[in-house]
């Protein structure tokens, strides 16, 4: 089973992640003093002791549907006094089930991501999202209720 390591670093302070479902979910962050380095890795030990996010749902191309076991994704949030920081585990069923192609910084194309979305003004309208490809090309995107709901 083929794992994509992701970590961000993000300096904002978090609200919880949410996922386009009825039942708001709520995702614990870790306070943590260590160290974080950003590699991609993450296997300090501040990780393990952070709580696991599971049970995603999807957003493309099956907005709604839950996630399958087989291809889950895994989630660990820490923070410290400047920054938030989310890294985790993505697998596939198959190396070849993830779609990947080269389309530079800011493009989607038809590659899978991951990604986050801050509701920092926590009114469900406006919204920051960070998000990554398989080959660490990042995209972000702002939400509101003005330009078709999304600015990438």
């Amino acid at each position: 089973m083929r794992t994509l390591i992701f970590a961000c670093f993000l300096t904002a302070f978090c609200s919880p992640i949410f996922a386009q479902q009825a039942a708001i979910k709520q995702v614990a962050a870790k306070r943590t003093a260590a160290a974080i380095k950003i590699d991609g890795n993450i296997d300090e030990t501040a990780w393990k002791e952070a709580t696991p996010a599971t049970d995603f749902v999807e957003w493309r191309p099956n907005a709604g549907k839950q996630e399958d076991v087989a291809n889950k994704t895994v989630v660990y949030i820490l923070y410290d006094n400047t920054s938030v920081y989310i890294g985790g585990y993505c697998y596939e069923r198959t190396k070849d089930s993830i779609s990947r192609e080269l389309v530079g910084r800011d493009k989607v194309g038809v590659n899978d991501f991951v990604g986050v979305i801050f509701d920092t003004y926590n009114d469900k309208i406006n919204g920051s999202g960070f998000y990554v490809t398989p080959y660490g090309e990042q995209f972000d995107a702002k939400y509101s209720n003005s330009n078709n709901g999304e600015d990438l």
